[in-house]
């Protein structure tokens, strides 16, 4: 009981952080668009 107890109590902190760490690696991988976005605009203007 006591294990089913902690393992019920450790769920919502694990959802919170996977959320967390989809959150950070999706404005991760925005900032990396823009970046590319950026260099394009730059190469195109030098070109």
């Amino acid at each position: 009981m006591k294990i089913d107890q902690a393992h019920i109590q450790r769920k919502p902190i694990v959802r919170r952080s996977v959320r967390w760490i989809k959150e950070k690696v999706y404005s991760d991988a925005k900032e990396a668009q823009n970046a590319v976005k950026q260099e394009k605009q730059s190469s195109e203007w030098l070109l």
